[in-house]
């Protein structure tokens, strides 16, 4: 018998987001995007990325990185991703951290889903169009593949060197999420606990939960999450997603709904999306 769906205290949870509109915004280093931080160290709501106060404070200070990140989301705005992963490529050269090229390889998946966006079934003819798309997503994807693998190798070369410590061990649990590779990102959880990071073990069980669709156990570590003083916003996304996925369709909106109101991030659109589909055909 699985694990009961715990109950969602909907009302206190929009009630926290709401505010969270007075805090202020803090950019991710890894994707330069605006978050809205909790604690000393925080996961961005785009990129999962790990961040610390101090990394941050030394990072921004840093005023071609500033601009670069800046470039990068500008022209992802502009669906430009060409010039995103050129200028993201400077960034990679200057700072060859995992974190960085995990991100890297998220920007050529993002690449890669565009193009797949990017075909339409109503052309005329053999639709050759169709057929350019299709390979060149399945390119960028498998270049996409090559990066966090790569990443991957270097957060085990940095553990086994000892150069590595608990945001190594995150970052390869993240990879090994994208990648599909459950085993490898159970042992990494297991390892991050030895290493005595509460706020990142719990994140990453969360995660862990939301990818093998164990739903109830997503939201109690969730509700975990939210207890702390280090909440990360994207505990109030798994949660949404996780009542949308037990067919709560009422309480997953207004959870929704209010995340729209804090941030603009493409996966609270998607399944901001997803929902309406669903309720429309109800």
């Amino acid at each position: 018998m699985g694990t009961k769906f715990p109950s969602v205290n909907v009302n206190q949870y929009v009630n926290i987001i709401d505010k969270l509109g007075t805090v202020s915004r803090t950019m991710c280093v890894y994707c330069g995007n605006n978050n809205v931080p909790s604690g000393d160290m925080w996961l961005c709501a785009y990129c999962e990325n790990a961040n610390s106060g101090s990394m941050s404070s030394i990072k921004l200070k840093d005023t071609s990185l500033v601009n670069s990140l800046s470039i990068v989301t500008t022209a992802i705005a502009k669906n430009d991703f060409k010039t995103a992963i050129i200028e993201y490529d400077k960034i990679i050269t200057r700072y060859g951290e995992p974190g960085y090229m995990y991100n890297y390889g998220l920007l050529h998946f993002q690449f890669s889903n565009f193009l797949v966006g990017a075909i339409r079934y109503d052309r005329k003819g053999f639709m050759e169009e169709n057929s350019i798309l299709r390979e060149q997503a399945s390119i960028v994807a498998s270049t996409a593949k090559k990066i966090l693998n790569r990443a991957a190798f270097m957060c085990k070369t940095d553990m086994s060197t000892g150069k590595g410590n608990d945001l190594t061990m995150y970052t390869m649990f993240i990879i090994s999420i994208k990648l599909r590779k459950m085993k490898t990102a159970r042992k990494a959880i297991e390892l991050l606990n030895q290493l005595g990071n509460q706020y990142l073990t719990t994140y990453s069980e969360m995660v862990f939960n939301a990818e093998a669709g164990r739903y109830p156990e997503l939201v109690n570590y969730a509700t975990e999450l939210v207890k702390k003083g280090q909440l990360s916003i994207n505990a109030f996304y798994y949660i949404a997603w996780a009542l949308f996925k037990d067919r709560k369709y009422a309480d997953s909106k207004r959870i929704l709904d209010a995340l729209n109101k804090q941030l603009q991030n493409e996966t609270i659109i998607a399944l901001s999306n997803e929902l309406e589909k669903a309720t429309s055909s109800y």
